[in-house]
């Protein structure tokens, strides 16, 4: 059996960020306990990554350790991590013994994202802006390129903006530049009420990002009066009571 501390998966492959420790424990199904083993990590074609294997002792059924996935030997991709163990480590000095198990893993980019401008209040028919800033984690590298997708649950599901009152998203063309996203929301045919946005970043082998705010729609209702007798217009601003 084993265990890993995954941040999370891709499909069903466990995923970890670059400069995360991974920690591994598996459980050896062997009664002797006293062993060897190594531990290497492999890339995608095969090939021992850099200050592997690692050579330790085991003296229970449980094998535990960890190693930190540094951005100075790891860059993102599918990575193998491989486990072999045998039972020298005992009185009689002899392998009787032996196994292995391999165990793949995804290793991305750790990620943060925020609002750098959002507008919290529109009249129906304005457009609601919003910038998004999206980045990696260490050395604040930009994201080029990312799928923005924006939804609101005012129907108690979560849908695309504009779907549940025109039928189709409601979003206007989203522009990049300089590391920060530029999102408008069209609101014409949105019903008066305040909205919970949810705003969903990722790019590939990146970690995805959500983003929560509230936008209130609220219209403005205008009342034209028209008096006939009893008053005349002083000017154009002001009525005046006639005697």
């Amino acid at each position: 059996d084993w265990v890993l501390n995954q941040s999370g998966f891709d499909f069903s492959i466990p995923i970890f960020y670059r400069n995360q420790i991974l920690e591994y424990n598996f459980t050896l199904a062997e009664d002797s306990i006293n062993g060897n083993y190594s531990v290497s990590v492999l890339n995608a074609t095969g090939d021992t990554m850099m200050t592997f294997p690692r050579h330790l002792s085991s003296t229970g059924k449980n094998i535990i350790g960890s190693f930190n996935l540094s951005i100075d030997i790891f860059t993102v991709g599918i990575y193998f991590l491989l486990i072999k163990w045998n039972d020298t480590y005992t009185t009689l000095d002899k392998t009787l013994r032996f196994g292995s198990i391999v165990k793949s893993f995804a290793l991305w980019n750790a990620t943060i994202a925020e609002f750098k401008y959002k507008d919290t209040s529109v009249a129906p028919g304005e457009i609601a802006n919003f910038t998004i800033n999206y980045r990696t984690i260490y050395d604040n590298w930009s994201i080029k390129d990312a799928t923005i997708v924006v939804k609101e649950n005012s129907t108690g599901f979560w849908k695309e903006w504009g779907v549940a009152w025109m039928g189709a998203p409601q979003i206007g063309n989203i522009t990049y530049e300089n590391g920060n996203y530029s999102i408008p929301l069209l609101t014409e045919g949105a019903p008066n009420g305040t909205y919970t946005i949810r705003f969903r970043i990722s790019y590939q082998q990146h970690q995805i990002q959500l983003l929560y705010t509230q936008l209130s729609i609220q219209g403005v209702n205008f009342i034209s009066v028209d008096i006939t007798y009893g008053a005349y217009l002083d000017g154009q601003s002001k009525w005046v009571i006639d005697n």
